[in-house]
């Protein structure tokens, strides 16, 4: 379901998602919120565990509305892929596994993963899945780059 943003209740953040609209969110899913999102957009995700497997979009990010990056309050439970040309930051997000990898960059593009403080649960499965084609393809974060 989606909300007018001009309902919004925490400011200017025009993309939010939580579980239930009442907790000043304009969407319940992460999907539909990238669906809307244009580059240059942060989605602001509230607390909870959000089981959905999400398509990444070059230039829209993903951050936790409360960042904690030690216990983090925000989960998504599936895959991230990541098939576009471009940039995406991930911050404050615990990835979690669920019989797949949690994060998956392929294809034959230049796509670069920043992961900021993000806390990466594989429990499952192999947690990532790389399988770009093209050279300059990363998955970074601080403390790592990587690119197998």
């Amino acid at each position: 379901m989606v909300v007018n943003t001009s309902d919004n209740r925490y400011g200017v953040a025009q993309l939010i998602v939580a579980p239930t609209l009442a907790e000043g969110a304009n969407y319940t899913t992460i999907a539909t919120a990238l669906t809307a999102a244009s580059s240059g957009q942060t989605i602001f995700i509230r607390p909870g565990t959000y089981t959905e497997n999400l398509t990444l979009k070059a230039g829209v990010n993903l951050t936790a509305f409360t960042d904690d990056g030690l216990t983090p309050n925000v989960t998504i439970v599936g895959t991230c892929t990541m098939t576009v040309a471009g940039t995406v930051s991930i911050s404050g997000i615990r990835l979690q596994t669920n019989s797949a990898a949690a994060i998956a960059v392929t294809g034959s593009e230049i796509s670069i993963l920043n992961l900021d403080n993000c806390y990466l649960n594989f429990t499952n499965n192999t947690g990532i899945s790389y399988t770009s084609s093209h050279a300059t393809s990363v998955i970074s974060s601080p403390v790592f780059s990587w690119t197998p």
